[in-house]
């Protein structure tokens, strides 16, 4: 039923989001309004705003209010809400309001932030994993981006969470390129935390430098990188962070083509960490019609995500495919740019673009044709739609039990604490990045 009533809606308007089914997501009257405790990265940006904005514009939330790190609040802000959602690592501040309020929430996690067995944190990862921990435990219903994740969070745990717990993809945000030339790419890495310097990713980024300096370009760096794999490319540039805006817009300039290596033969438990992370590179990249490679591990080889995939990291593979990707790059970056960020899945709304995604995301440099672009439009928007659907689903089932609504009243950290602490956390960041 929830599948039919987006696909109908998808067919008459694929921009918008229709009814709520109510067989599904009863929901409440007026809609819900939500408070999203908010940490920042893409997790927010890439994740969960992008799904917020939607239902609001289609009148299926009643607006929502942001609270950061320090307890500052903006957005549509009410005197009181049916549903608290946080994500990630709460901040202390966060932490300590939602034990002191007791409020009913939402719980959106995309990394496998607990410790496995046979490993020992101590310091900010101890206190950080124990904040994680309280929420799956006292979170009312979790979401994640994938199965894999939750099974593994649940075995960490030591708990339950299944009948709370429930799979949300990635949706991407739409950032389609305004004006991009499609001249002699340069390669593009991104990554929020240092990449572990492996025998294998070294392997991966000789490869990559291979392909750059075949192609006659260089790679941009941007995120934190430790000196051993930026020692591996003989041109690069790279930048320790960028706002999101900016971000936004250097990946719809461009032209690029992305590349993610990541270790695959790690210990047990690091490796559990790498192999649970989520596709939203994948994600980011397609919503602004970049193509990319990526190492042969699950966030990718088991995302509905189009990904292509190095068969191995070694450097002849890394090589062979970022030059396969360099000879069709006008054709890719067209296609992925009119495609919907599906490959596969059980969903019908999911399974849409294997319709055409030979003649499409296998481009031949071909001109696409009218009713391939309608197809694609619609698909993408059929898809953010069911996505959309499936996370209104579970604010619903919070909102409906949450009485009465919650109030939230706290003073937010005075202007000078918040600079001295960020000015301390960007001091960290250059001193071991």
């Amino acid at each position: 039923m929830l599948d039919q009533t987006v696909e109908a809606n998808a067919e008459s308007d694929p921009a918008m989001l229709g009814p709520v089914a109510k067989d599904s997501c009863p929901g409440p009257t007026p809609p819900l309004r939500v408070l999203f405790l908010e940490r920042g990265g893409d997790a927010a940006q890439m994740r969960l705003r992008p799904l917020l904005d939607l239902l609001r514009a289609a009148g299926q939330i009643g607006g929502y209010a942001v609270v950061d790190r320090d307890l500052s609040i903006s957005g549509d802000v009410a005197d009181d809400y049916d549903v608290v959602l946080a994500h990630r690592i709460p901040s202390g501040r966060q932490l300590a309001w939602l034990r002191r309020t007791a409020a009913r929430f939402a719980y959106d996690i995309d990394d496998l932030l607990l410790p496995g067995p046979d490993e020992s944190w101590r310091g900010r990862r101890a206190s950080d994993a124990a904040s994680v921990a309280w929420r799956l435990r006292n979170a009312r219903h979790i979401t994640a981006p994938s199965r894999r994740l939750l099974a593994t969070l649940e075995r960490r745990l030591g708990a339950s969470i299944a009948d709370r717990a429930q799979l949300l993809l990635n949706a991407g945000v739409e950032n389609p390129p305004l004006k991009r030339a499609f001249g002699r790419p340069r390669l593009l890495w991104t990554s929020s935390a240092v990449v572990p310097v492996t025998d294998d990713v070294l392997s991966a980024c000789q490869g990559i430098d291979a392909a750059l300096r075949a192609i006659g370009t260089d790679i941009l760096l941007v995120g934190r990188f430790a000196p051993g794999i930026r020692e591996q490319f003989s041109r690069s540039e790279t930048i320790a962070w960028l706002p999101p805006d900016q971000y936004r817009k250097l990946l719809a300039e461009g032209p690029f083509i992305g590349v993610r290596p990541l270790p695959t033969g790690l210990p047990a438990d690091q490796q559990a960490f790498i192999d649970c992370k989520s596709d939203i590179r994948a994600a980011e990249y397609g919503s602004s019609g970049i193509e990319a490679v990526y190492s042969p591990l699950p966030p990718y080889t088991e995302s509905d995500l189009p990904c292509r995939i190095a068969p191995t990291n070694r450097a002849e593979d890394w090589r062979d495919a970022v030059l396969a990707v360099a000879r069709g790059f006008r054709a890719a970056a067209m296609s992925l740019r009119s495609t919907p960020h599906s490959r596969r899945g059980g969903r019908a709304a999911l399974c849409l673009g294997d319709l055409y995604k030979q003649a499409v995301i296998i481009g031949t440099g071909a001109r696409l044709s009218a009713w391939k672009l309608s197809i694609a439009s619609a698909a993408r928007a059929f898809r953010l739609g069911v996505i959309a659907r499936e996370f209104l689903a579970a604010l619903s089932r919070i909102g409906a039990a949450a009485t009465p609504p919650v109030r939230f009243r706290a003073l937010p950290t005075p202007a000078l604490f918040r600079n001295i602490e960020r000015g301390f956390r960007g001091l960290r960041s250059r001193l071991f990045r």
